[in-house]
């Protein structure tokens, strides 16, 4: 088995079993479990992520209402999809456990094509999860690199409003000082009754007290542009705002597991593009912070889009999404 081995659960006969493997012979990715008993079907699902599962809720020794439970209780992106095989042509009772989007079946006589259509649709579902997870601990890793810079500026601005603090109060303790010293010279340069040999050393003091002033005004000056640089993540008004993400898929559902994972762990918004266009105008518009991209748009390759944001000279952070397939191509 390989690193991008996805495995399958089958809860059928071997009959049943057979047949799905030989409608997809042709994905050697795809590593085909085989259980037949309720044990051994809720030992695998809770061992591992499952690309799918077959079952047929009429093995003797299945409890198909018990293995639905199982996958009920698992979290919703690790639930895998379900193909029932039924002789019935009622709605099986299974649909009301397990969510629409993740449940589907086949009526005997079994139809190799049917089952390979439903089941590759599963796969290329399961595929998107994986790579929408690898997208969110990329995420994540870029979150947490920019809270270890944000905390190692927090305590940079934690030391400098310090610095400033202390400079506020030496200067408001020195300047009137140097003014009185400023005052007294120039005062007794005037007295007509100053001896002259009591000039020179006048004039020193005066010229001391002026380079004071002139270094508290410079240290004024640095206090006040200290304390006017902006905040972190800011508005055109200096009001603290939210990040920005921009997500550029044209699938809903990847957009909203995203949008799953990042509410009430990161503070911002996130902006959804289906197409490049759209994407252009979201950057225009909002300008992100973040931005990652599909490798399929609505409008082409998102390799399009990546290639505009280059050239555009975009500094926000961008990451590319493929499926495992892509990679290999």
């Amino acid at each position: 088995m390989t690193a991008t081995t996805h495995h399958a659960l089958i809860l059928a006969s071997a009959d049943t079993a057979q047949v799905v493997h030989d409608a997809l012979a042709d994905l050697p990715e795809l590593f085909f479990i085989q259980a037949e008993t309720t044990e051994d079907a809720l030992a695998h699902i809770g061992a591992r992520s499952l690309a799918f599962i077959v079952m047929d809720p009429s093995l003797p020794a299945l409890d198909a209402p018990s293995v639905a439970a199982g996958l009920v209780g698992l979290p919703q992106t690790r639930m895998p999809p379900v193909l029932l095989i039924t002789d019935d042509l009622e709605r099986p009772d299974l649909y009301d456990q397990v969510p629409p989007l993740l449940i589907d079946h086949v009526i005997r006589p079994l139809d190799p094509t049917l089952i390979r259509a439903k089941l590759l649709f599963f796969s290329a579902f399961f595929r998107h999860r994986i790579a929408m997870e690898q997208s969110i601990q990329e995420l994540e890793k870029v979150y947490d690199r920019f809270m270890e810079q944000h905390k190692a500026m927090l305590s940079q601005i934690s030391a400098k409003k310090e610095l400033l603090a202390s400079l506020s109060t030496f200067i408001n303790q020195v300047h009137p000082f140097v003014s009185r010293i400023q005052a007294a010279t120039f005062f007794l340069r005037q007295a007509p009754d100053l001896p002259q040999r009591l000039h020179p050393s006048v004039t020193q003091i005066r010229t001391a007290g002026k380079q004071m002033s002139r270094t508290i005004q410079n240290l004024r000056r640095f206090r006040n542009r200290e304390t006017a640089q902006p905040d972190l993540f800011t508005d055109r008004k200096g009001q603290i705002r939210p990040g920005r993400i921009l997500f550029a898929t044209p699938f809903s559902d990847e957009f909203m597991i995203v949008h799953h994972h990042l509410n009430h762990r990161i503070k911002a918004d996130l902006f959804q593009a289906e197409s490049t266009d759209q994407a252009m105008a979201v950057v225009a518009d909002v300008r992100p912070d973040l931005i990652l991209i599909h490798h399929r748009l609505k409008d082409g390759s998102g390799l399009h889009l990546l290639e505009k944001l280059i050239r555009l000279g975009t500094r926000a952070p961008v990451i590319f999404t493929v499926d495992g397939n892509q990679l290999k191509s």
